[in-house]
């Protein structure tokens, strides 16, 4: 089923990433510090936004387990595997040529094999987040690709409906909220929520806007004939994105765990509201469409484009030009580079599979 709406917001979601991960290479002041640090979410509508897209198959697909979950690692792990050769064969490059790893880049052999076997999602070591950056979210998407049928199944046996969706994942987000400050309480060598972003990362705080597809699923089984969204979804969505934006910007010490749930809700809200609009033509929703369907290729080259291109634009050009003027002046730029690049990236990645899967 071709909704237009998904690589829409899979082209909004991948653009927040990109922001976020440019402005971390300046100095920007406000309001451009603030603004630039909701990209940080953009991770969250791909989980609800995959999740979703999972309930739409998953039924007519009639798989096993084992054969769903090979089927959705031969869809990422080529693409992974080969930006692990290119961070790494970069990482050696610059130390054969300059004698020090200039992209601190880890070359561990845990934290390198880790990543391979799609494992660094259950890893707190730098094999997280440190052989690829944004790596975190694979390993994490594994997990929940890995939890997806099982929760799926219960989903389905019960029978639910919209209200009761709504109502389980609320149940999911305070389990989590209550798990992490237990552990805080608990103070556990280098198992403190606030102090690391290891457990931000984890599979479990990001579990409840995944879990968020499954609701946005049932809203969207319950009303796909309608041609107007349900009454409250107008002010569900002022309620929930208002509270992820005081939350976001407010000095809470838990706003970590309330803030990709509140995502997640408030993105739910908005596709309910927007996705009947997004059937119409027009020039911006096709340049993001465009930009959606190159979404994992443009993420996956982000790191090389957004922090190392940026970093050597600040040092070069910090002096001279105004930051938030170069920030302004780069992103756009990025954006259009990491498009080209994601279009053949992805068909280099295409060839890649084949070649793996064939072995």
């Amino acid at each position: 089923m071709k909704i237009d709406a998904i690589n829409f917001y899979k082209g909004v979601a991948i653009l927040m990433v990109l922001m976020i991960h440019t402005s971390q290479c300046f100095n920007l002041i406000e309001p451009f510090a603030s603004i630039t640090k909701f990209g940080d979410l953009g991770c969250q509508v791909f989980y609800t936004i995959s999740a979703f897209c999972l309930c739409l198959t998953f039924e007519n697909r009639k798989e096993s387990y084992l054969a769903f979950l090979k089927r959705r690692i031969k869809k990422i792990a080529p693409g992974y595997w080969l930006t692990i050769v290119v961070s790494v064969s970069l990482a050696l490059s610059s130390i054969c040529a300059f004698g020090r790893n200039l992209f601190n880049i880890s070359l561990k052999p845990f934290d390198i094999g880790a990543n391979i076997a799609l494992l660094n999602g259950l890893c707190p070591q730098s094999a997280n987040n440190q052989v690829i950056r944004g790596g975190w979210y694979i390993g994490t998407l594994v997990i929940l690709y890995a939890l997806f049928p099982l929760i799926y199944s219960f989903y389905k046996r019960i029978k639910i409906n919209t209200w009761l969706a709504f109502l389980l994942c609320v149940a999911v987000f305070l389990l989590n909220f209550f798990f992490w400050q237990v552990v805080d309480e608990l103070h556990i060598p280098k198992l403190y929520f606030q102090r690391t972003d290891f457990f931000y990362f984890s599979f479990i705080n990001q579990l409840p806007s995944f879990a968020l597809g499954m609701y946005m699923y049932s809203l969207f089984i319950s009303d796909s004939s309608s041609q107007h969204p349900k009454a409250y979804c107008y002010p569900m969505f002022i309620l929930t994105f208002g509270l992820l934006v005081l939350f976001k910007y407010g000095g809470y010490e838990y706003r970590g765990t309330l803030t990709p749930y509140l995502m997640g809700l408030s993105f739910v809200y908005l596709f309910e509201l927007t996705r009947r609009l997004l059937k119409w033509n027009s020039i911006v929703k096709g340049a993001l469409m465009k930009v959606g369907e190159k979404s994992y290729g443009m993420y996956l080259l982000n790191t090389f484009v957004a922090w190392e291109c940026g970093a050597l634009l600040h040092k070069v050009f910090a002096g001279y030009v105004d930051e938030n003027l170069l920030y302004l002046i780069w992103f756009p730029i990025a954006a259009a580079i990491l498009y080209l690049m994601g279009n053949y990236y992805e068909k280099l990645i295409n060839l890649f599979s084949k070649l793996i899967f064939k072995l």
